[in-house]
Parts: structure tokens; C-alpha cells; sequence
């Protein structure tokens, strides 16, 4: 499956050496792994880009960056990992954005860039590039002071660093160092898969992305189970469905379930203090302030966003007097002050059915 979607760049899509992104037009493309049939472009995306994208699904790579010429245009390319729950197949999201190059290096500096990067002596950059080994030393010492750099080593540190190496690799991939970018190009072929050079990448498995904590505080005991139950299951229907088309961001939700009673100040009390703890991203509550209103100070001191589905007339009194203060306060439902009137008319219906024998007064039947 393939799906195109416009796409805000953020300050990793583009190169940060002195670069300045251009307000053009950016794109996206998400590729899964489970359609490998099928070729084609989506949103004005070049046809390679669909082929790097599931190139990159083949690596073991989470995330990876570089450059593409467009005509006299360079775009800044980033392609990232979106894993999904199992059985579903990963999926790359690859983004673009328009870009120029920094430090007034041109698009020749950045071959040379390249190929220095991968590893590539000044002869074996010159055979790729049909120049002389001279040429290619002389632009290289430009690199040198242009980027700030007093050693060939940092230029390659710096290219690898900043997203400078472009694609398609300057003379083929074939037979290079696998490093990011040329990993990435080497298997977006289809013979890839049979290149035994490829079978064991140097890749050391970092931490992923921490997931979104979403904390709740139920009435899993006393008069209030049923409401507190009810509620949590259906924060766990609402994390599962998230989590299902991919999480937020790529990140995946945890719901943190915190078992209280909430008669019990106490017991309500820890419970939050336990959330806390967990460092949870925002906590979620119904019925909670009316007979426990050290809550509103208790997630206030915290700064996380506090949903309140079945808030009270006190707690609305807060908010609306120290909005500053309770800043991250959301009140999900009106207060009980809201209900009286609600439930009024329908209760005045009623007794007059009542009184009048019924909707049709008498005259049913």
C-alpha cells in the first residue's frame, strides 16, 4: 500500500550547516512492506523514491537521510521506520522538502562528498567522476575551508552527520560500504536480495521511541466501580485502535491503569502521586474533584494535561478564576451544575405524561 499525504517539513527534513529551507511545495509517501508488486509515484514523488523507500524497508535501519537533485533543485530527503503492530507489516514514511546546499558547496562538492564519505580514496573518486586525481585533490582542500574542517576524516563525519551524502550514488552502490544512504540504494534493486554482501549490516540496536503514557484513574472498587471500569475500558478500546494504525507519530500509547477508590481521598491521592511517578504524558480521570479537589493542585504542580471527563462545579470555578495556574485542565463533559438543567425539561415531560396518561393522553391503544 502506498498512500500520499502533503507533508509539514520539520527541522530534520533539511541540512543545518548554514542551510535555509525553501518555501516550496514538500511531499509524502508511505510505502508497506506487504505490497512489493507494485511500482509507481504518489504525490510528484520521483519513481526512485518509491524503490529507495522499499529498499529501506529491507535494511534493519530505523531512520535514514540524504540529498537528491531535482533539475537545478535539491531536495532533503528523510525516510522513517513505522512500525506496526503484529501481523501488520512495517511501513517507511518517506518525506521531502526543497533545500539548498551549505556553505556554497556545489553539486560537484557533494559527489566528492559523497564518495569521501563512503570511504573512497581521491583516485578511486576521480575514476567514478571521469575526472583527474589533481581535480579531485584541489576540491576536496575547498571542502576543507568551506565547511571548517582541518582533516578528510571530519569532512566525512561531518557528511554523514548532516545528511550530506546524495542519491543515486555517484558511479553505483555496487560493492561500497553499507552505510546508511548506500544500504539504502543497494537494495532498493531487486538483486539485493540475493547479494550476499548485504546478509549481515554493522548495526547496533539503539532504544526505540519512547511510547506516550496515557494514565487513568479508575473507580476499580467501592460505590463507583461500574462508572470506573466502564471508563477504562474505554480509554484500553481507544489505545488499542490508536495503536493499531500506527501509534501517534510512530510512537506507540501504554495506558497506565491506577485502581482507586474515589470516596477515599487517600486512596486518590496516591493514586495520582503513583501516575506521576510513571512520568505519564497526561492523566485522565471522571467524578474525581468533587470530593477530592487537592486533585487540581496536584496536576497543576505536575504541568501534564489532566482530562477530566465528569468534572464539578468547584473544579470549573478553579479553572475559570486561575486559568493560568490550571493551564492544562481540559474539562471534557459540563459540570453538574449543567445537569440539573438538562435532565429538567425530560422530567417535566414525564410527570405531565404521567398526569395525562401517557404520551398519547390517554388515547393510545
Amino acid at each position: 500500500m502506498e498512500i500520499a499525504r502533503k507533508h509539514v517539513p520539520t527541522a530534520a527534513t533539511v541540512p543545518t550547516i548554514g542551510a535555509k529551507s525553501l518555501p516550496l511545495v514538500e511531499g509524502e509517501i508511505v510505502v508497506s512492506a506487504a505490497d512489493e508488486s507494485r511500482a509507481g509515484t504518489r504525490a510528484g514523488a520521483p519513481k526512485e523514491f518509491v524503490a529507495y523507500a522499499r529498499g529501506f524497508l529491507r535494511t534493519a535501519r530505523d531512520g535514514v537521510r540524504f540529498l537528491w537533485r531535482a533539475g537545478d533543485s535539491w531536495l532533503a530527503v528523510q525516510i522513517e521506520r513505522h512500525a506496526r503492530p503484529e501481523p501488520q507489516p512495517d511501513e517507511a514514511v518517506l518525506s521531502w522538502a526543497a533545500t539548498e546546499l551549505p556553505g556554497g558547496v556545489t553539486a560537484r562538492e557533494i559527489d566528492i562528498l559523497t564518495l569521501l564519505a563512503i570511504g573512497l580514496t581521491n583516485g578511486q573518486i576521480a575514476e567514478r567522476l571521469g575526472t583527474s586525481t589533481r581535480t579531485v585533490s584541489t576540491q576536496v582542500e575547498r571542502l576543507l575551508l568551506k565547511l571548517e574542517q582541518s582533516r578528510r576524516g571530519g569532512l566525512a563525519a561531518l557528511a554523514v552527520d548532516a545528511g550530506l551524502l546524495r542519491l543515486p550514488i555517484p558511479g553505483g552502490a555496487t560493492g561500497l560500504t553499507s552505510i546508511g544512504p548506500v544500504e539504502v540504494e543497494q537494495r532498493s534493486s531487486r538483486s539485493a536480495h540475493h547479494d550476499r554482501g548485504l546478509d549481515r549490516p554493522m548495526i547496533v540496536t539503539f532504544p526505540g521511541k519512547r511510547p506516550f503514557r496515557i494514565g487513568t484513574i479508575a473507580a476499580s472498587y467501592g460505590s463507583l466501580k461500574a462508572d470506573g471500569v466502564e471508563a477504562s475500558r474505554g480509554s484500553a478500546i481507544a489505545v488499542e485502535e490508536i495503536n493499531a494504525r500506527g501509534g501517534i507519530g510512530g510512537r506507540t500509547v501504554q495506558h497506565v491503569v491506577v485502581d482507586v477508590d474515589i470516596l477515599d481521598p487517600e486512596s486518590v491521592r496516591n493514586g495520582m502521586a503513583a501516575l506521576i511517578d510513571q512520568r505519564v504524558d497526561a492523566v485522565m480521570a471522571t467524578n474525581l474533584s468533587a470530593d477530592n479537589p487537592f486533585d487540581l493542585d496536584q496536576v497543576a504542580e505536575y504541568g501534564r494535561p489532566f482530562v477530566h471527563l465528569a468534572p464539578f462545579a468547584p473544579e470549573d470555578r478553579a479553572v475559570d478564576t486561575d486559568p493560568a495556574r490550571f493551564w492544562n485542565v481540559v474539562r471534557a463533559y459540563p459540570s453538574e451544575s449543567h445537569h440539573g438543567r438538562g435532565f429538567a425539561a425530560p422530567a417535566a415531560r414525564g410527570e405531565r405524561e404521567d398526569r395525562d396518561g401517557g404520551e398519547c393522553g390517554g388515547g393510545c391503544g
